[in-house]
């Protein structure tokens, strides 16, 4: 498909005005704070098991789950 040369034109004229009316203060920036819980819940999934089985959904029963501190380091409990 070719376009005509003043298409061409009309486009990237388009574009360069898109370009100068946004601007870096038309775009949030910062950070947002989320308080996390003192200690988080985990448990390995070998079998790839845990999605099927619902360890995503709220009301599932992680009671038999590892505790981790938070923050923590990973690697301490890396099996």
């Amino acid at each position: 498909m070719k376009f005509h040369p003043l298409s061409k034109m009309l486009l990237t004229l388009v574009i360069c005005i898109v370009a100068i009316h946004v601007q870096a203060d038309d775009i949030p920036i910062g950070q947002q704070n989320i308080a996390l819980p003192k200690s988080w819940k985990f448990s390995i999934d070998p079998n790839n098991k845990g999605l099927s089985s619902g360890w995503q959904k709220s009301s599932f029963n992680d009671q038999g789950w590892e505790s981790m501190k938070v923050p923590d380091n990973w690697d301490l409990h890396n099996e």
